[in-house]
């Protein structure tokens, strides 16, 4: 009689996690239901939207580097090489036309510490990450040391950031692209 008991209350028991295990997904059937229908109009709205980079932009894009004297007068005066606490700039950088990091670079000094920063802040709203799953920069808000144009290898020069929080260096963009200074 015993096991018999046993036997019962086994199945019992599986019957029982059966249903909670049902129960809690039919949950959050109805949790996420109630969630797409708004989602689902955000994602469709972001989707209609088109990028329209500003005017003041930093653009790369076709291996053309559009706005470089702006990069260039930021990359003088911000970070720990210049003495401006307040530039910004944005660059675009595109990788094909609906693939894009947007990146807002702010130069910020601490009076406490005399430190000078960049703040390097990527937007990946139109990036597919799944692009280049390597590069932990983009994941994330920067802080780094400076901006510089390093052209120490002619046929490989790169704006680079250095000293900054995932990496010591970091290539940002080809500094040998075509120019288009509009």
């Amino acid at each position: 009689m015993m096991i018999v008991s046993k036997k019962k209350s086994i199945c019992l028991f599986i019957v029982l996690l059966i249903l909670l295990q049902a129960c809690g997904t039919s949950d959050q059937y109805e949790v996420q239901s109630d969630i797409n229908p708004s989602s689902s109009g955000e994602q469709n709205q972001t989707e209609d939207e088109t990028f329209v980079p500003k005017e003041t932009d930093v653009i790369f894009q076709n291996n053309e580097l559009k706005n470089k004297e702006v990069l260039e007068t930021f990359m003088e005066t911000a970070g720990t090489k210049g003495n401006d606490n307040t530039s910004e700039i944005r660059v675009v950088k595109y990788f094909s036309s609906d693939n894009f990091i947007i990146y807002d670079l702010k130069s910020r000094y601490s009076e406490e510490a005399d430190q000078r920063w960049i703040e390097v802040n990527p937007d990946t709203t139109y990036y597919d990450k799944n692009s280049n799953t390597q590069d932990v920069f983009n994941n994330a808000p920067q802080q780094c040391g400076w901006l510089e144009k390093d052209t120490t290898n002619p046929k490989d020069a790169y704006y680079k950031f250095f000293e900054c929080r995932t990496n010591w260096e970091y290539r940002f963009l080809p500094a040998l692209a075509g120019d288009k200074d509009n």
